[in-house]
């Protein structure tokens, strides 16, 4: 994942420029080859000192042709122009499937008849840059950028996630994260930052409590399961909702000190119920629901978990983040009872 807001708008310039001028001015892309500089004689060819000191770049190649057309300044400035209007950026996030109705796309971004020229300008503006094509009001990306155009999406969604939660990321520990959640993180980007305070000092553990009731499926992930969660767990086990819980081997000893779950585990007598053990260490607590994720991580400072602060999310996107984070350590988890009856568990 980046890690901050200028890294970000860099990766995307470099993204943007490259795919969108490539794709979009062939012409130009055409006319340039490096195979004058390759075959040079001339040691201070300066064509050639640059495919040798960049043979393995296609970015550094890429930017080359660019920089040695005449549309490289205008691929910039379009660039550049997406990422400082917030109508476009707007715009951009609502294609998930490649297409939407003109109408429908201005009312799910909010504008207003007082601002129906400038919708209508940035329509026209994305069309004239052959970023989106307009049939009878539907509103098409480009095929030739619709390759990118969910990546694009994913660079502007981590920008805002940076944006609003950036000072808690970088003080958690997010990179112990897989990569895949780490580069997947954008999925985050509209979650809400959740605080204990002097005021409400238990809000994040009433609002987790509060979310294990609504729920239809629990999927649980935690270094421990706080004594706070019994109550709601176990009336969910009663109700035949289905729940999946993941636990390190250090916390086994913790939740055998809890008498309900205790019961919960040596009597197995709900079906609905899932115990797993992994043995990778975990830095998070999560909880994904069928209809909220909510997770909390280690502090960097001291290593020690931090109960009072996290992010939550009812988006889809977040949900199916967290979901691939729970199936990630599903896979070599195991059950709880078989864990405790294996010779080496220790217990």
């Amino acid at each position: 994942m980046l890690t901050n807001t200028g890294e970000i708008i860099a990766k995307a310039i470099e993204l943007l420029i490259t795919d969108y001028y490539t794709k979009c001015y062939p012409e130009d892309s055409e006319k340039y080859t490096c195979e004058k500089a390759q075959n040079c004689s001339d040691k201070k060819c300066k064509d050639k000192e640059f495919i040798e000191d960049s043979k393995n770049s296609d970015l550094n190649n890429t930017v080359y042709l660019l920089e040695n057309s005449k549309n490289f300044n205008k691929s910039l400035e379009d660039i550049q122009t997406i990422f400082r209007s917030g109508h476009l950026i707007k715009i951009l996030l609502c294609f998930q499937e490649n297409k939407v109705d003109r109408y429908e796309l201005k009312n799910n971004i909010g504008i207003k008849n007082s601002n129906t020229a400038t919708f209508t300008n940035k329509i026209r503006w994305l069309t004239e840059k052959k970023i989106l094509i307009e049939r009878r009001n539907t509103l098409l990306v480009n095929k030739k950028f619709e390759d990118n155009i969910i990546k694009i999406q994913n660079i502007i969604k981590s920008t805002v996630l940076i944006i609003n939660h950036g000072d808690y990321l970088n003080n958690h520990t997010i990179k112990e994260l897989p990569e895949f959640a780490q580069n997947n993180m954008c999925g985050l980007y509209n979650s809400e930052y959740i605080c204990n305070s002097p005021k409400d000092p238990y809000k994040y553990n009433n609002l987790n409590k509060s979310i294990i009731l609504e729920a239809e499926e629990i999927n649980s992930i935690s270094n421990h399961i706080a004594g706070e969660y019994l109550d709601p767990l176990i009336n969910k086990a009663q109700s035949d909702i289905k729940i999946n819980a993941i636990i390190t081997k250090y916390s086994i000893s913790h939740i055998y000190g809890e008498p309900a779950i205790r019961d919960l585990i040596e009597q197995n007598k709900f079906d609905n119920v899932k115990l797993m053990v992994t043995d990778h260490p975990i830095f998070f607590i999560m909880t994904v629901t069928d209809k909220t994720l909510i997770i909390r991580f280690s502090s960097t400072t001291d290593g020690a978990f931090d109960t009072s602060r996290g992010l939550i999310s009812t988006s889809e996107e977040a949900i199916n983040w967290g979901m691939e984070l729970y199936e990630h350590y599903q896979k070599d988890a195991i059950p709880i009872c078989d864990y405790i009856n294996h010779k080496n568990s220790g217990i």
